[in-house]
């Protein structure tokens, strides 16, 4: 108690191109509130799919499953798309104290999706 909660990693790193099927695994200093950290995790795109949680016995780990969208269109030389979410400060450990500074991620769509 006292001592806000911290993310020690995100897999995969920031930037690195991901994939339609791909998952993003948070790793924080210690269990975590879980209604509290699914509800700080923003997406930056509107309407983007809500994303599904899994959560390690202990809560320190989450899987994210993001279901990553795809801009659509016929022309090969749309731009790639991207995902950009923040895990705000109103996400909190199981004994109610915040993360001690915002997270943000932008991943790179490895793929366009041709209709």
């Amino acid at each position: 108690p006292g001592v806000p909660p911290t993310v020690l990693s995100i897999t995969p790193a920031d930037g690195t191109k991901v994939r339609e099927q791909d998952t993003i695994t948070v790793v924080f200093s210690e269990g975590m509130n879980t209604a509290s950290v699914e509800a700080a995790w923003k997406p930056a795109s509107v309407g983007a799919p809500k994303p599904t949680f899994t959560w390690s016995g202990d809560k320190s780990v989450v899987t994210v499953d993001p279901k990553f969208t795809y801009p659509a269109g016929t022309d090969a030389s749309l731009p790639r798309g991207s995902y950009t979410f923040t895990i705000g400060t109103d996400a909190k450990d199981e004994n109610g104290e915040a993360l001690a500074a915002a997270v943000p991620r932008t991943y790179p769509l490895a793929f366009r999706r041709i209709t």
